[in-house]
């Protein structure tokens, strides 16, 4: 474990020589070395920088079959609890995932794509904006969770909730609206990035975490 960490973050000192434009027109240019990526909590994956090969965190199995680095499931559990005193009805509908299973979910969207009279290079193009190339995925970390509602009708209001309140355990929305040149990822009101200590400045600053990191 020590020693994928140690591959993680010496690969990420590489990341971060560009410049992005947000919807609107601000922009936001990003120093090559990311912040603070001696912290495991952290470590930055995207469209830019890869989880290294071999990298592979201790996991924990949740009661749902889904699983999530150890590390996290303090908080988790401790967001959720207090999510369900609220009223809401909610379960992570997907943590950690491997390599192969992120290549299946790309290729099935790509499919769909395909199936809609797109090109490949507009397939794959499109299924990219909302699925995160194999490699590139934080699902991979296992720092991070999409969470949705057991009750439909409840779905925004658990959303709701989260982007009020999951900074006060760590987790910050990964994929923010209006973020989506930045990310490079659409929005996304159930995918929570762990991130620890930061969750405040990040929610306070109304930041990504690409931002957060690199500018």
């Amino acid at each position: 474990m020590c020693l994928a960490v140690a591959v993680l973050i010496l690969a990420c000192a590489a990341f971060c020589g560009m410049t992005r434009v947000r919807d609107g027109g601000d922009v936001f240019s990003f120093r090559r070395t990311p912040r603070y990526q001696d912290d495991w909590r952290l470590a930055l994956v995207n469209e830019d920088y890869a989880v290294p090969e071999g990298y592979v965190p201790t996991l924990l199995t949740l009661s749902n079959g889904q699983r999530v680095d150890e590390r996290i499931y303090p908080d988790l559990q401790r967001m959720f609890d207090d999510a369900r005193a609220a009223g809401l009805s909610l379960f992570v509908r997907e943590g950690y995932r491997t390599r192969e299973e992120q290549t299946q979910i790309m290729e099935n969207k790509a499919r769909e794509y395909l199936r809609a009279g797109y090109s490949e290079a507009q397939a794959r193009e499109e299924a990219a904006r909302t699925v995160a190339q194999p490699g590139h995925s934080e699902h991979e970390l296992g720092l991070a969770v999409d969470i949705n509602s057991h009750t439909a009708e409840d779905e925004w209001r658990l959303y709701g909730w989260l982007a009020e309140n999951a900074w006060r355990y760590g987790f910050i929305l990964r994929y923010p609206q209006g973020a989506e040149d930045v990310t490079g990822i659409d929005y996304e009101p159930w995918h929570y990035r762990y991130v620890g200590d930061a969750a405040w400045e990040i929610y306070e600053q109304g930041c990504t975490l690409e931002e957060y990191l690199c500018r």
